[in-house]
């Protein structure tokens, strides 16, 4: 009996440390897209500047 408990006690542990891991991952690789999403606007904004002093 203990050792069925210890066994779920132990995978409840190993599942918590998955989900909590998952979730860091998901936040690192939110911040990356972010850092990519502005860095694409910054150059979008910089070329269309570029373009409107051009056109005058």
């Amino acid at each position: 009996m203990w050792a069925s408990t210890g066994f779920i006690l132990l995978a409840t542990l190993a599942l918590a440390a998955a989900v909590w891991q998952f979730r860091r991952d998901l936040e690192e690789m939110g911040a990356r897209l972010d850092s990519i999403a502005k860095r694409r606007l910054d150059r979008a904004a910089s070329a269309h500047s570029l373009g409107r002093q051009k056109g005058q």
